[in-house]
């Protein structure tokens, strides 16, 4: 295993990548309106997980009982 001794760390590696974008990170108020677009693309997000995670399982499922009434 090597070890890196005389390496010099400045900077956070995913704030130098951040810089290299260009772009401007501020916060964001609570009344501005496009808070609100942001807050329910999340929730519909979190939604569409649930939901693909409830239909996995229930494939996964019944494969399991198939393979299951096949083989013994």
């Amino acid at each position: 295993m090597r070890v890196l001794k005389d390496c010099k760390v400045t900077e956070n590696p995913l704030d130098s990548h951040y810089k290299a974008l260009n772009c401007e990170l501020r916060l964001m108020d609570k009344t501005d309106p496009m808070f609100k677009v942001l807050l329910l693309t999340k929730c519909i997000m979190f939604m569409w997980t649930v939901v693909f995670f409830i239909i996995t399982v229930s494939i996964s499922s019944a494969i399991l009982q198939y393979y299951c009434q096949v083989t013994f």
